[in-house]
């Protein structure tokens, strides 16, 4: 998988276009062929790796939330779309079909599940935002920008969870706004791996 990129930014926003950019992988010693931004997984515009990380994505319907992502393609093959994306949608209220982007992570789901650990996945609505992981109702950890994967460990045989990620955006809490999503799983028995 390449590298990373990061630090995605809305720089303007139209009726139906936007503006974004970001900041290339951290490691310097990874080509970068080209930057492929998406919109609800499609390629709605190619940047060449030497260019600068802007573009302008066109023809985007913004009365719904719209997840634009940034893969860096390298030889290795590409990024994934979590670590570098953002939400849009309508900002400002327009009755009747006012459409805010979202918050709270989207698509919380447990896999791997063993008798005493599970992975937990998300798909940020900004990648941007630290994250905050709650395993029945109790802080396990915070995960830095980009990150949009955890293993849990520790955990009991046979014992019913709830694992909440919750988006630290303060701005958000204060629009009463949600900014957290759970899911419940249960381990499986002592003797099954």
């Amino acid at each position: 998988m390449a590298a990373s990129r990061r630090q995605v930014n809305l720089e303007k926003k139209l009726s139906r276009s936007a503006v974004i950019s970001w900041l290339p992988p951290e490691d310097k010693l990874i080509v970068v062929s080209q930057y492929h931004i998406c919109a609800d997984g499609v390629v709605k515009a190619v940047v060449p790796g030497a260019y600068k990380c802007k573009a302008l994505i066109e023809d985007l319907n913004l009365d719904k939330c719209v997840n634009i992502s940034v893969r860096a393609v390298t030889e290795h093959g590409h990024s994934h779309d979590a670590a570098c994306t953002i939400a849009l949608g309508t900002e400002a209220p327009v009755a009747p079909q006012h459409v805010q982007a979202p918050v709270a992570p989207q698509h919380v789901r447990v896999s791997l599940i063993t008798p005493i650990s599970a992975c937990l996945s998300w798909y940020p609505s900004n990648s941007n935002a630290e994250h905050v992981i709650l395993l029945n109702a109790i802080k396990v950890g915070v995960c830095p920008p980009s990150v949009f994967q955890v293993q849990l460990h520790g955990l009991s045989p046979s014992t019913i969870y709830r694992v909440s990620v919750r988006t630290k955006h303060p701005k958000a809490v204060l629009e009463q706004r949600p900014v957290e999503r759970c899911v419940d799983f249960k381990t499986l028995p002592k003797n099954k791996r």
